[in-house]
């Protein structure tokens, strides 16, 4: 799949490309769904996800919501290509904080939940516009169920300073919920063992 998804992207056509990402979301969702991954040929994916950040730069929303939906699959399952996950955020972050579009401001959310890690230099995104303002704003009113981790993965990065028991409960609540039923991301358990959280991985819940 990961094959012809690349070529239909190189497609001229922008019918293509759009059935190219719809393909791509399928691919992953699958390899969600069955928490097997199978064989998922680094290189094709690195040119698949460039491909997909320069029809993200068109800001075209035919092409952005999808594109989103891909990042957070691929972010879930552990198949986002590293090198391309600072330019991502980057992207992803300036879309979570203008965005006035409810769907927008989640799925970039979810996408930036999904891919965001403790190691991204900060500054690499300190200069983006009101990060810290909405940063700040969404944890303590976050206006989706991804906004609040967010919010305390970017404080991780800034190296802010959290109350503990305040942290520890929003991702016990994660847990508990099952919100990361969906996902064998490691990112969700680097950030609480870099805040002195300790979760197992096998508590895990099943919808």
């Amino acid at each position: 799949m990961p094959y012809e998804v690349l070529e239909a992207l190189k497609s001229d056509k922008k019918e293509d490309k759009c059935t190219a990402i719809l393909g791509m979301m399928m691919y992953v969702f699958r390899i969600s769904s069955s928490q097997s991954k199978g064989e998922n040929p680094i290189l094709v994916l690195e040119e698949i996800f460039n491909i997909m950040l320069n029809l993200l730069k068109t800001n075209d929303p035919h092409y952005q919501f999808s594109i989103f939906w891909c990042v957070a699959w691929s972010g879930a399952v552990n198949i986002f290509p590293d090198k391309l996950r600072v330019p991502f955020a980057k992207f992803l972050l300036k879309s979570w904080i203008k965005t006035g579009d409810y769907n927008f401001h989640r799925v970039a959310s979810w996408a930036l939940e999904k891919i965001l890690i403790s190691s991204i230099p900060k500054n690499e995104i300190s200069r983006i516009k009101n990060i810290r303002t909405t940063m700040h704003d969404k944890y303590l009113k976050p206006a989706n169920e991804f906004d609040k981790l967010v919010s305390i993965y970017l404080g991780v990065i800034f190296d802010e300073s959290f109350v503990i028991t305040e942290v520890t409960e929003e991702f016990m609540q994660q847990l508990k919920q099952g919100r990361k039923r969906s996902s064998s991301s490691n990112n969700f358990f680097q950030f609480a063992k870099h805040l002195g959280i300790e979760l197992k991985e096998n508590s895990l819940t099943e919808p």
